[in-house]
């Protein structure tokens, strides 16, 4: 039987009739492949839906941050839960609108609630000013207008002391206030407090007021309020007064505050009620190594030269150290309880004009200002 034919031997060769591929392609297919990634389920997102999520995961983040600053008390605002008159800063600061809301009267102050007429025999005192008159963060009972009220209770005088302050004014805005909230009241007294920070708001009346964005936001978020460093800014004006008390902006300040105070002098006169001056410190004045009160000393000295009785509060804080302050210029209800009591001092011990207690002075003037005794 003859023998199969036999086959033949692979060869690497292609036979004719196999076409040859480019060496770019064999060089593609002998290259190793990389495990395909297995495919997603559903569409890949659009552009949008990638700008909603981004979207959402920034405002989820300022959130949290916004929350955070309010919780440990990053930015503080001065404003007290519920509504309170607000200002514009314009260059006549009578520019102004106020919203009620629970613990506001009716003139929408943080006061309670007063008769237009006055009771015969009835003493009327205004204190005039702005947060720390007001009594930031505290009960509404705690601020200094409503202590010295119940100082005067105990002593028997038919005294009533209203509160016409609000966060943010200055001595302009406060003569407005006298203008158009106090002088339908007819009082017989007018408390002007007066921060330090009133010479660089006096002096910041006459720039452009901010884009209203800003405005809301300072107003609304503290966070804003932390990363512009409103408080912070606030502290270096006030230290302007003692490191560069004759710079343009401290002496246009100061320029500004005293002419308001004197008109809110001569109406008072013309309206037969008597103005007193209360300058409030700043914290840093009761350190150990605080610079002399010199922007006091300049009210002060303004103050005797026109005739406004003056009482400087830093001397009565001074004892209480920092415990009289909860922040860098607001009063806590000690400090605040001191202030009432340093104003009925100076009402039945004190000079007229300065303040300082006389009980212990044999001259017939005042040793401090020169006023006669029992003026």
């Amino acid at each position: 039987m003859p023998d199969p034919p036999a086959q033949a031997a692979p060869t690497a060769e292609r036979s004719a009739s196999t076409p040859a591929l480019p060496d770019r392609v064999e060089r593609e297919r002998a290259r190793p492949r990389r495990p395909r990634r297995p495919r997603r389920s559903g569409r890949p997102l659009s552009r949008g839906r990638k700008a909603l999520f981004s979207a959402v995961t920034l405002a989820s983040a300022l959130t949290l941050a916004e929350g955070l600053c309010r919780a440990i008390g990053l930015g503080r605002h001065e404003a007290i839960d519920g509504a309170i008159s607000q200002w514009h800063h314009t260059p006549d600061g009578r520019v102004f609108w106020v919203t009620r809301g629970p613990g506001f009267n009716s003139d929408g102050l943080r006061d309670a609630e007063h008769e237009r007429a006055k009771p015969p025999g009835r003493f009327r005192i205004i204190c005039l000013g702005d947060s720390v008159t007001m009594g930031h963060t505290l009960p509404r009972e705690a601020a200094y207008p409503h202590a010295l009220q119940s100082y005067l209770v105990q002593l028997g005088v038919d005294a009533e002391v209203f509160n016409v302050a609000t966060s943010g004014w200055a001595t302009l805005q406060e003569l407005t206030a006298y203008e158009t909230i106090v002088r339908p009241y007819r009082p017989d007294h007018v408390f002007l407090g007066f921060c330090l920070n009133d010479v660089a708001e006096m002096h910041n009346n006459l720039r452009t007021p901010p884009p209203a964005a800003v405005a809301a936001l300072t107003r609304h978020s503290a966070l804003f309020r932390w990363l512009v460093g409103a408080e912070r800014r606030q502290i270096s004006h006030v230290r302007q007064l003692f490191t560069d008390p004759d710079g343009p902006a401290v002496e246009n300040g100061w320029n500004r505050a005293l002419e308001a105070l004197d008109r809110l002098h001569e109406q008072t006169r013309a309206d037969g009620c008597a103005l007193s001056v209360v300058i409030f410190p700043f914290r840093f004045q009761l350190e150990p190594d605080a610079p002399p009160p010199a922007p006091q000393r300049r009210l002060f000295d303004h103050c005797m030269r026109t005739g406004i009785p003056c009482l400087d509060v830093l001397p009565v804080l001074a004892p209480l150290g920092r415990s009289a302050f909860i922040d860098d210029s607001h009063l806590s209800a000690a400090g605040a309880a001191a202030v009432a009591k340093a104003l009925v001092a100076w009402g039945r011990n004190g000079c007229s004009m300065c303040g300082l207690d006389l009980r212990d002075v044999t001259a017939a003037a005042c040793p401090r200002c020169g006023t006669p005794r029992g003026k």
